[in-house]
């Protein structure tokens, strides 16, 4: 059963190495008023630029609040400023953490999807992490004759209509938390690598492994997370080292607030924080 926990304060310890957090939030919600001029300032000059090439103001809201809210978080657990926090990028065009040493150790994934804003982080872990909100997919079997593999595709053909959409999501979400964990950008498809069709249409959400589609990367521990509005939900956490026999514990904090963002003082924002799933890998 989940249980409400306290937010932390500014000496609680870091998460232990074999915690992934998960934090989210949605910024159409009232419960989350971002402070925009105050968040801005968090980002770096790129990613200002990347904010004001935005069209429609909810894109820039979304953005800005993943954004500011991976500086905000990172900052709190390194004890640095947010806007003294430096990225950078694999050559396949990861985001990461620069500059220390113990930055480096924080690995970290976004998403958001129509206002829904999810941030990964792990102390140990390469993670991967995809959101999209709920929706009607008339297209759906036209998509998964492109990306999707055979048995996959064929999956999709066999279900009913009703439940289509559903199950595409799980095996998109999934797939694109998996690339976003391994961290090869487009030299990944997704039809190179096959998830378990007894998981996909398993409402349980119980984790599963999978193999990666390249000897030269680790398999991935595949998780389907369960947030508080209409959308699906996928984490990845790469396999660290061989160790399926290790515990990983994966954590949910909620973002809201009564009138304050997560631009506001870190230590005093208030969430709620959900054991998602304990698991010993066999």
């Amino acid at each position: 059963m989940s249980r409400a926990l306290h937010a932390p304060t500014s000496d609680q310890s870091a998460p232990a190495a074999s915690t992934v957090e998960i934090w989210s939030g949605h910024t159409g919600e009232d419960a989350i008023r971002w402070k925009n001029q105050n968040e801005i300032e968090l980002l770096s000059e790129a990613e200002k630029k990347r904010l004001a090439a935005f069209f429609f103001e909810k894109d820039r809201r979304q953005y800005l609040a993943t954004h500011a809210g991976l500086r905000k978080i990172l900052a709190h657990r390194l004890k640095e400023k947010p806007g003294d926090l430096i990225f950078s990028e694999n050559s396949h065009g990861k985001p990461r953490m620069g500059e220390s040493w113990e930055a480096r150790h924080y690995h970290f994934n976004l998403s958001h999807s129509g206002g829904i804003v999810v941030i990964a982080l792990a102390k140990k872990h390469e993670v991967g992490v995809d959101v999209e909100i709920s929706r009607p997919m008339p297209d759906a079997l036209e998509l998964a004759s492109r990306y999707f593999t055979q048995q996959e595709f064929q999956l999709l053909e066999e279900v009913t209509e009703s439940n289509r959409g559903k199950y595409f999501f799980r095996l998109w979400t999934a797939k694109e938390a998996c690339i976003k964990a391994w961290g090869q950008g487009l030299s990944i498809s997704l039809n190179s690598f096959v998830l378990p069709s007894a998981w996909i249409l398993d409402d349980e959400s119980s984790p599963v492994f999978v193999e990666s589609p390249s000897p030269q990367w680790p398999g991935v521990w595949v998780f389907r997370l369960s947030l508080k509005w209409a959308c699906t939900a996928s984490l990845a956490v790469i396999d660290g080292g061989g160790e399926r026999d290790s515990h990983l514990q994966i954590i949910q904090h909620w973002l809201h607030s009564a009138g304050a963002s997560i631009a506001d003082d870190f230590p005093h924002e208030s969430f709620s924080q959900i054991p998602q799933g304990r698991i010993r890998a066999e």
